[in-house]
């Protein structure tokens, strides 16, 4: 009987001792994925929500980018929240399974009278890009000889155009967006066809004596998350699509609970990994080969489903030139 209760506070004492200990992460401020302050990013809110449904606790710290892959590298740091694979870093980090996809599109001045379908329409332009962000190897090779410039953080990309210091920024999209609402009175615009993509992780510094562990946990907790709609509503969308299954069938994923208000403006799907962008950007692609899944039911097609749970919107339709799914406004 000692012998029973030993074995069981150990037990106890181990799951304990995860519960406790909290991870700490770093990033560089990058909105809307992490934020500096209190407020969290949609990336933190991810990765922090996925660990403490594990049992773990959660911090991110905000500091310079080098330093902190650096810091991480090391083991000074438990991990990195958001960031882009790599072979080098891999080095370093235990990567965990991509939970979101950053589309990388063209900023340029509204008036520059450009079109931008592919990166062979960036040659002969001057470029800018923030350092230190793994763009790829598509994008590096693509703009390999070219007038490229490199700046610290996005903002200072975007000022760039906007001074015409460059004739084109390369970054994300929400990003982008963002920076673009903040500023109405800026005269920039946004291209829409992605110039590449690139998958979003959650690592841990491989000198984490539990880092294989972590890993695994937040890989688990996550997949509960889309599941379950938490990550529709971090990313304040109704519909999110990934492959859940891993059967090369699309599950589109609606957000748990009622429409909110929101949902009356423009809405689109957001693939939350590659595949899902090319599964869904395929030519002829209408939406018949995939699931439609919702807190009541699985639907038959992406109409059946958008009849059932986004009405009165008028019909939903597939954007090819951006990969989107747009619901127009009633």
């Amino acid at each position: 009987m000692r012998l029973i209760i030993f074995g069981f506070l150990l037990t106890f004492a181990a799951a304990s001792l995860a519960q406790n200990q909290a991870v700490t992460l770093g990033n560089d401020p990058w909105p809307p994925y992490v934020l500096s302050g209190e407020e969290k990013g949609i990336a933190e809110q991810i990765v922090c929500e996925a660990l403490e449904r594990s049992g773990w606790g959660c911090a991110v710290k905000t500091g310079d980018w080098a330093e902190t892959l650096q810091l991480a590298s090391d083991g000074s740091l438990d991990g990195i929240a958001a960031l882009w694979h790599t072979q080098e870093r891999a080095e370093s980090l235990r990567f965990s399974t991509p939970y979101l996809t950053n589309r990388l599109l063209p900023v340029y001045k509204n008036d520059a009278g450009l079109i931008i379908t592919s990166l062979q329409d960036l040659a002969n332009l001057r470029v800018v890009m923030v350092e230190e962000f793994a763009y790829g190897e598509e994008v590096d090779n693509a703009l390999a000889g070219q007038s490229v410039t490199r700046v610290k953080g996005f903002e200072n990309a975007l000022n760039a155009v906007q001074n015409d210091e460059a004739d084109v920024a390369l970054i994300d999209e929400l990003a982008a967006r963002g920076y673009l609402d903040q500023h109405q009175n800026s005269k920039l615009a946004i291209g829409q066809a992605a110039m590449s993509y690139r998958e979003l992780h959650f690592a841990v510094s491989l000198k984490h004596p539990r880092q294989a562990e972590i890993i695994a946990a937040f890989n688990e907790a996550y997949i509960a998350m889309l599941k379950d709609g938490s990550i529709n509503r971090i990313l304040d969308l109704d519909w999110v699509v990934t492959d859940l299954k891993r059967d090369g069938i699309p599950d589109f994923i609606y957000r748990s609970g009622e429409i909110p208000a929101a949902s009356e403006t423009f809405d689109t799907v957001y693939p939350v990994n590659q595949q899902a962008y090319q599964m869904i950007n395929q030519p002829g692609y209408t939406g018949a080969n995939a699931n439609f899944v919702d807190s009541k039911m699985a639907r038959e097609d992406f109409k059946a489903a958008t009849d059932a749970e986004l009405k009165p919107k008028k019909p939903c339709h597939y954007d090819n030139i951006s990969g989107r799914v747009i619901c127009p406004m009633k």
